[in-house]
């Protein structure tokens, strides 16, 4: 590992908001500079065995634990997608009607343009960012996926180039108009092509030529909701999704197309019931896995399950509406082909789709995991000992639905219903605080499933008057 000089470390340190954005090579020396200072806590890769002064030096000097800013969104109605650029400088957040680009080159993340969408419904369900091409992808409820141009550098009427196209500038539409497109990645480093969820499948799309490359269907048994690929990591090859029957599937972008039907090279079993989210380690070694039993998994992708086993297994997960009934916790069960690394509990998971985050690979690792909450904390996993480290304590009572680390820095963006928060590094802190205390699960989610009642009847009320 290159060293820096001390000169170089103080020239990285005190960058003025009056200069020029970071450029590539400016954020490889950050990488540098924030891996060497990382390696300070985290002896060989690990902590050390029953050192807790070694552990506390690392919640002191690693992790954000202190709110630095909350930022109120009211026209972003429940906040369901959220991206930041690989370099830290933008984060995109998307409401039910409104996308928001927030710019952090003065040291502060502030509004830099937004716009209304076209053609929603209901409300968001995934976001994704390509630096490359400086592409925005939009889902929602229904069938079809909005493409963004975004060019950030020029003046708000070239950020709302899209309100030339009365359809709201579709690059898909699928025949049924019942299914709807709950997650997407970019699969290629330049943006031109993507991943979009469909059914109890997934199809691959050229950008630039409008169309359908490969379509790959019944992958699971039941509606699929999250999916994700790493382009820029070593993991660039490998494709997870989640799905409503609590499997985990890994594919091979260079199998798929084959004369091998699409199938998946590996799975996981081991949820009780419907994941929510999936995520891989650029390293491609380690899954992560939130499901709706209340659960996260921690996969080794090479101890993924082959497909006769799959074939053979039966189908044990537990099929009911998180949207407006609790979790029964007594039903839980040991699946007897579970091989997960560890099993992590304390966060909720209710009424919406919580998403888990690995840590960033250039300042801790991809050691930790964050998760939202119902309760409204965003909770923090330690994947090498296995724990729950503690709680960024919420700032409001909604939901922390997306946890998104900081590539660089050592801050964590957290969204709620309207709003999202910022939550930095603390010196004079060294630990995380408890999670909140027992909350009223089977209340709080019938006024959340009556609120959204509501909202669907109000929002299908306007769309016929408009019609």
């Amino acid at each position: 590992m290159e060293k820096l000089s001390d000169s170089e470390l103080y020239e990285l340190e005190t960058q003025t908001e009056e200069q020029s954005p970071p450029s590539f090579t400016l954020m490889k020396r950050k990488q540098r500079v924030c891996r060497r200072y990382a390696s300070k806590c985290i002896i060989g890769g690990k902590p050390a065995d029953g050192n807790d002064e070694a552990q506390e030096k690392l919640l002191s000097t690693i992790l954000p634990n202190t709110i630095e800013k909350k930022i109120d969104l009211p026209k972003h109605k429940l906040i369901s997608g959220s991206a930041i650029s690989r370099d830290g400088r933008y984060y995109i957040v998307g409401g039910r009607n409104y996308l928001s680009v927030f710019d952090s080159i003065t040291g502060e993340y502030q509004l830099k343009k937004s716009c209304k969408l076209s053609n929603i419904a209901h409300h968001l369900t995934s976001i994704d960012y390509n630096d490359y091409s400086q592409k925005i992808l939009v889902t929602t409820l229904n069938e079809k996926v909005q493409i963004h141009n975004l060019e950030l550098d020029v003046e708000e009427a070239s950020y709302m180039k899209l309100k030339e196209c009365p359809a709201g500038h579709f690059l898909l539409e699928y025949d049924d108009n019942r299914c709807a497109v709950f997650d997407t990645k970019f699969s290629e480093k330049d943006g031109s092509k993507c991943i979009v969820l469909l059914n109890n499948g997934f199809s691959i799309c050229d950008l630039e030529e409008n169309k359908v490359i490969t379509n790959v269907a019944n992958g699971h048994w039941e509606e699929v909701n999250s999916v994700m690929t790493k382009p820029f990591g070593l993991s660039e090859n490998t494709i997870v999704t989640g799905g409503d029957d609590a499997l985990v599937n890994i594919y091979d972008k260079r199998t798929i197309g084959s004369k091998e039907g699409n199938k998946a090279c590996g799975k996981f079993f081991g949820h009780n019931a419907g994941i929510t989210s999936v995520d891989i380690t650029e390293s491609g070694n380690y899954i992560a896995s939130n499901g709706k039993d209340q659960l996260i998994k921690l996969w080794d992708i090479r101890k993924a399950l082959p497909q006769d086993i799959y074939t053979k297994t039966k189908r044990k997960y537990i099929d009911f509406d998180y949207r407006n009934t609790s979790f029964n916790k007594s039903k839980r069960f040991v699946h007897e082909a579970d091989n997960s690394v560890y099993t992590f509990k304390g966060h909720t998971t209710h009424y919406t789709q919580i998403r888990c985050k690995f840590s960033p690979s250039s300042w801790t690792n991809e050691r930790f995991i964050a998760s939202g909450s119902f309760c409204g904390c965003t909770i923090i996993y330690d994947t090498y000992t296995g724990e729950k480290l503690g709680a960024l304590a919420p700032a409001s009572k909604s939901i922390a639905k997306i946890p998104t680390w900081h590539p660089l820095e050592r801050k964590l963006m957290s969204t709620s219903e309207n709003k999202f928060f910022i939550y930095e590094h603390d010196p004079e802190k060294t630990t995380l605080k408890s999670c909140v205390g027992k909350v009223d699960l089977h209340s709080k989610i019938q006024r959340k499933f009556k609120k959204l009642q509501k909202e669907e009847v109000k929002h299908h009320t306007v769309d016929s008057c408009k019609n």
